[in-house]
């Protein structure tokens, strides 16, 4: 089972990049670009996308990393479901500041 699961987290790791990464680029270009219309309105949108930024590529990739070159998982799969939790609280986080300023 821990095989296939290795397996399967090196075809996601290769993968994932072609859909989040366009994602993550356009985001952040929409909201440097309201942050340059009304930069203390957009405070907190950018606040929350550098946390995402920060926490993607200094901490959750690096743990990718390590769970492709090692042999053992159990160590690894908790710090990354931490580190996932945290990102999924910003991204959620900033869509519904995005959902209210729509709404409202």
């Amino acid at each position: 089972a821990e095989e296939k699961l290795k397996t399967w987290h090196r075809l996601y790791t290769q993968k994932i990049l072609y859909f989040v990464g366009p994602m993550m680029f356009v985001q952040t270009g929409l909201i440097a670009w309201q942050i340059l219309g009304d930069p203390l309105a957009y405070l907190p949108d950018g606040v929350l996308l550098a946390g995402i930024w920060v926490n993607t590529f200094l901490i959750a990739i690096p743990i990718h990393e390590k769970i492709d070159r090692e042999e053992s998982l159990t160590g690894h799969l908790p710090n990354l479901l931490r580190v996932n939790q945290w990102r999924s609280w910003m991204w959620t986080g900033l869509f519904l500041i995005s959902v209210g300023r729509v709404i409202w």
